[in-house]
């Protein structure tokens, strides 16, 4: 995926009020199938996956022993009793050695990557389902009617493809994964439907907008999922003793050390990651992602801070030899089409 094509505010802006696509090819996508498949998923993340029905999906968490993040990544069920993993590029294979390692105690239960098998077109914004509608007509389903988190197949040109009902910008729309080969006429095709080619830059600031996390800066190894404020993800009721379980149960009952927050700068200067939070002239946390909000025409941050300094309303942020104060912000920072602000 390229930084930008046309210019990231240009693209960041089509995605909020029309329609942006965006490669993203790069990411990976694995199958767990076997007879104990579901067996394993329940053990191995801290989501329950009894009650999924064929067809939807389910964000989650590979974590490590200590209830840090390996990876989120969306689950889906398949018809055939297997499972459809949609995981992070840069992490496959770190992915498939963790979840190598624990399928040991299901010898049933194989690990496939099909990364090769799936490129993959976002089509983001106000106006993709209705595109979606008019490219791949389907027998007896409206695209825009079909529900979020959900995965469908569909044929297109003869060649099988899906409908995934998910997105990372906070609007409206869907992910196109077709065969490699495919890939290229259909993106032509969204193309001359109207769509914006977006790139990077424009996928960093519209997912940082809606407050979503990006692995690596707001989630790592060293970060769990309470920390970073996903506990809505994690299904506290499952019996199952999965990776990292006591340590999370005991950050939701005492309280995690850190907490991710969300600040909004007074001056449309950007933060970055890795520049200082403090309060009263105290250090008490870092920025894990941050950029500038053309919705807010300020800058945005998400911030891990300790955990008995997470109520303030007001820090200070070190960005180079400057101070730049900040207020807490409510996520997501700006209105999208998935929930208002």
């Amino acid at each position: 995926m390229p930084v930008s094509y046309a210019g990231q505010l240009i693209e960041h802006q089509a995605t909020r009020q029309q329609v942006g696509i965006f490669d993203v090819s790069h990411m990976g996508q694995v199958v767990v199938a076997g007879n104990a498949s579901l067996e394993f998923l329940q053990n191995s993340f801290p989501s329950d996956f009894s009650t999924l029905k064929p067809g939807s999906s389910k964000y989650t968490f590979l974590l490590n022993d200590r209830g840090g993040v390996v990876d989120d990544l969306i689950v889906t069920a398949l018809p055939d009793g297997k499972f459809f993993l949609v995981v992070n590029a840069a992490n496959l294979s770190r992915d498939l050695h963790r979840l190598g390692e624990l399928a040991a105690r299901f010898p049933t239960v194989s690990i496939e990557n099909h990364s090769e098998k799936w490129a993959m077109i976002a089509v983001q914004g106000p106006k993709a389902m209705d595109v979606l509608d008019k490219v791949f007509p389907a027998n007896q389903v409206t695209w825009g009617n079909t529900p979020p988190f959900t995965l469908q197949d569909m044929m297109y040109e003869g060649s099988c493809c899906q409908i995934s009902r998910t997105g990372y910008t906070g609007e409206h729309g869907a992910e196109v994964l077709c065969p490699p080969s495919l890939a290229p006429r259909i993106w032509k095709t969204l193309v001359a439907e109207g769509c914006v080619p977006s790139g990077l830059a424009a996928r960093d600031s519209l997912r940082l907008e809606a407050g979503y996390p990006l692995h690596g800066n707001d989630l790592s190894e060293d970060i769990t999922p309470v920390e970073a404020g996903l506990s809505w993800a994690i299904s506290w009721n499952k019996t199952e003793a999965y990776p990292g379980r006591e340590i999370l149960e005991a950050q939701k009952k005492d309280g995690p050390p850190r907490r991710r927050i969300a600040l909004v700068s007074q001056t449309r200067k950007p933060f970055r990651k890795g520049e200082v939070v403090t309060h009263q002239g105290r250090e008490v946390g870092v920025v894990t992602s941050g950029g500038y909000s053309p919705g807010r025409e300020r800058g945005i941050a998400l911030a891990l801070v300790d955990g008995a300094e997470a109520s303030h309303d007001e820090y200070t942020i070190l960005s180079g030899s400057r101070s730049l104060e900040c207020s807490r912000s409510r996520l997501p920072f700006v209105p999208t089409g998935l929930k208002p602000a």
